[in-house]
């Protein structure tokens, strides 16, 4: 009966380890979105404001919160668009029959991102453009 020293037995596993080791990490690279491999050729975006803050544009700027959210209708909170870089669409008034509710506001933060301002949704992340609104950084 033959017998291994310990060295043998390391010199026999160790090819074998790198190959999986190798393998591994070649497997963990290559599932990386190419984003995070390479830099980012879009500009990173920058808080906004609206630039301009008449009832033409908020009429606009309410059509597109109004798409973001799925209601026809949206009351903003108390921000003030020409300084605010953020805005809430308060929740939908409470019914005749209820006397109480749990809505919160949505929050949304408005970013300039390679000249064109983006609604982002505070919540889940989901960005809208809003190319017909202009924006100046805030």
């Amino acid at each position: 009966m033959p017998n291994c020293s310990q060295q043998d037995r390391h010199a026999k596993w160790t090819p074998l380890l790198g190959t999986v080791i190798l393998s591994f990490a070649s497997a963990c690279a290559s599932s990386l979105p190419s984003s995070s491999l390479a830099p980012s050729s879009s500009p990173r975006p920058e808080p906004a404001r609206l630039a301009d803050t008449s009832a033409e544009t908020m009429e606009a700027f309410k059509a597109h919160l109004s798409d973001a959210v799925g209601r026809a209708d949206v009351r903003l909170g108390p921000e003030d668009m020409a300084t605010s870089s953020s805005v809430s669409v308060l929740p939908p008034p409470l019914s005749s029959k209820e006397d109480r509710s749990v809505a919160v506001p949505l929050v949304f933060d408005l970013e300039l991102q390679g000249g064109t301002c983006v609604l982002v949704n505070r919540k889940t992340g989901e960005r809208t453009r809003i190319g017909d609104i202009d924006c100046v950084p805030a």
